[in-house]
């Protein structure tokens, strides 16, 4: 995606992840969120997607996307209580659709 940008997740000042994001539409969305092993189910990744949402509603943003490996459960359960929803998307089997409406 050209359009992305890759950011670097800290935590305490120490990098624990990467976020790559195209917010070049009112619909951003998520290329990829990536947690090293030892930040993982620690609460990172929902705090990170929590502050994602936030500033895609304040720039105006009305829905964050994303897409999940078809195969990934553990993902799906974890983006679901982040309150996505799957979308109905023919253009790969491999994947699923995710995306969380924002609200102004």
């Amino acid at each position: 995606c050209p359009a992305a940008q890759s950011l670097i997740i800290l935590r305490d000042g120490a990098p624990v992840g990467r976020l790559l994001i195209d917010r070049a539409t009112s619909r951003w969305h998520v290329v990829d969120l990536a947690l090293l092993p030892g930040a993982r189910n620690a609460g990172v990744g929902g705090e990170i997607m929590q502050a994602v949402a936030a500033a895609a509603r304040e720039q105006g943003a009305r829905a964050l996307s994303l897409a999940v490996a078809a195969t990934n459960e553990d993902a799906m359960r974890f983006y679901a209580r982040l309150g996505f929803c799957d979308v109905p998307d023919d253009a790969t089997a491999s994947h699923l659709r995710m995306e969380l409406l924002l609200a102004p």
